[in-house]
């Protein structure tokens, strides 16, 4: 007999904010799901071009932002609450310059291995 283990929300990421930045609408029943699952956690949506480089953003987007989504760096003024830089890219190219990418207190991941090889 199997025990049923039920996923118990992390309760560290109630004072975040995860903006997503990238080329794709958004997903409204995904982002109700994880404020729901998280009180407190909040999810702010761009779609942002897949232009390099993008349009500037403003900056009001950015306000409390601790977890970002996204392709492109954005500025490094911007992201002074930034703790982990989830990129939907295989790559980091772009991102070797930014200083968020050198601050070994930031966690910046790529989708390397999620994309198929067409």
């Amino acid at each position: 007999m199997g025990s049923t283990v039920t996923a118990q929300p992390a309760k560290s990421l109630s004072h975040d904010v995860l903006l997503v930045a990238i080329p794709f609408p958004p997903q409204d029943q995904w982002m109700a799901r994880l404020e729901a699952l998280y009180p407190g956690f909040k999810v702010r949506w761009v779609v942002q071009s897949t232009n390099y480089p993008p349009e500037p953003l403003p900056e009001e987007v950015y306000d409390g932002v601790t977890i970002l989504l996204t392709l492109w760096p954005h500025p490094i003024e911007r992201l002074q609450k930034v703790r982990y830089v989830q990129l939907i890219s295989a790559g980091a190219d772009k991102w070797i310059p930014h200083e968020l990418y050198k601050n070994p207190d930031v966690l910046l991941c790529t989708a390397n291995g999620a994309h198929s090889y067409v």
